[in-house]
């Protein structure tokens, strides 16, 4: 009994003593962006960050750092910040507005903007989110051997109409520097042409030899249907077709085909053809 007496003052000691405790608490300045990270298309347009200073009871300002591999002014341009600081005179939200620029047709590959609150005003702090990635995805394909070859959908143009149906057309590789093609106008056969890449503009050329057979049109009393390709000054010529290799696809021509027998020997087939190629 006496011990239950004595357990139940030490409570109630406890008790008062507890209750005669404050809870105090402090607002801490600080700067946090609203997120961690997100991605656009390189054709976005233009695309907002913000970054928000709470808790503000005096002015204050906020620098932020940019890297990645992004560059401003090739990949990006920024507003609503100068000089990379941000001042605040209450707790309020900024916002950064990025205008992406768009690469149509060149393969960059994908680029990152990078936030960093680097510095803050003395008394503040930085909060949990102080950093944010952007990622800039480059809607192109890079030109390589594995995008060039393979199979193609073909389209002929004739003087700039569309010349039959849509057909399918292949590429193979031969070694580093040659490539075939086959069935270019539906003939079936095999072109040979060389290929050379440029790095630096996302694209190649390749250069088909003239005469060579495009369609053994013998069946039809024709003989072969060879290629030709068109001179500097516009006139039909024992010349290479060019074909230009970009990230849309591939354009071949202009180009032509020259009979070598029968009753139209000698005559152009068709006017000036232009073949788009497209995956």
């Amino acid at each position: 009994m006496k011990r239950n007496i004595i357990f139940g003052g030490l409570l109630a000691v406890m008790t008062l003593v507890s209750c005669s405790q404050k809870l105090e608490y402090k607002k801490v300045a600080f700067a946090a962006f609203d997120n961690k990270s997100f991605s656009v298309n390189e054709d976005a347009g233009s695309v907002k960050v913000d970054l928000t200073a709470y808790n503000i009871e005096s002015a204050c300002n906020v620098t932020v750092s940019f890297g990645g591999t992004a560059k401003s002014g090739e990949h990006y341009t920024v507003s609503g910040i100068e000089g990379g600081v941000l001042n605040f005179t209450k707790s309020e939200t900024k916002t950064l507005t990025f205008n992406i620029i768009d690469h149509p047709n060149e393969y960059l590959g994908n680029q990152t903007i990078v936030l960093g609150i680097s510095s803050v005003s003395d008394g503040m702090e930085i909060g949990a989110i102080k950093s944010l990635t952007i990622t800039i995805l480059d809607n192109d394909i890079p030109v390589n051997w594995d995008f060039v070859t393979g199979k193609w959908t073909a389209q002929d143009y004739d003087e700039g109409q569309e010349d039959g149906s849509a057909y399918s057309v292949s590429i193979t590789k031969v070694d580093d520097t040659h490539i075939t093609l086959n069935n270019l106008w539906g003939g079936g056969t095999d072109l040979e042409g060389t290929i050379e890449f440029d790095s630096a503009t996302n694209s190649a050329t390749i250069e088909f030899a003239a005469r060579q057979v495009v369609m053994d049109a013998s069946a039809y009393g024709y003989g072969n249907l060879i290629l030709i390709g068109q001179n500097s000054s516009g006139s039909w010529a024992y010349v290479p077709v060019i074909a230009k290799v970009t990230s849309g696809g591939i354009s071949i021509g202009p180009w032509n085909m020259l009979i070598t027998a029968g009753t139209y020997a000698g005559h152009l087939y068709g006017g000036s053809y232009q073949t788009e190629l497209t995956k």
